[in-house]
């Protein structure tokens, strides 16, 4: 199956709307606290070494890929819209690769 990419011109209107979707998804993020889920994940993440943080995400049914990508990605920051951003980035590229398929 080869991808074939629309028309720069047929761009216009579905860019805008992912782009309208990434900026209420920012502001959802910004402006709602962790539920019970992101904050279990981040505290398994918050492990003092990857070792330790690979041990504690074996406790829980998610993936343990996420649980080591949080756990670097903490390292800029532990502002909940920061530990946010990957699900808010995930999501935008997500629709936008949708789109393109």
């Amino acid at each position: 199956m080869k991808l074939s990419l629309p028309a720069p011109e047929s761009n216009r209107l579905p860019a805008l709307l992912v782009g309208v979707g990434f900026v209420l998804r920012l502001a959802l993020a910004r402006f709602t606290f962790l539920n019970a889920d992101e904050t279990y994940h981040y505290f398994l993440s918050a492990q003092p070494s990857l070792a330790i943080t690979y041990k504690a995400s074996l406790t829980t049914a998610h993936p343990p890929l996420l649980l080591v990508f949080l756990h670097y990605w903490s390292k800029m920051g532990n502002s909940e819209l920061l530990l946010r951003l990957p699900a808010v980035l995930a999501g935008t590229a997500f629709c936008w690769l949708m789109f393109l398929a």
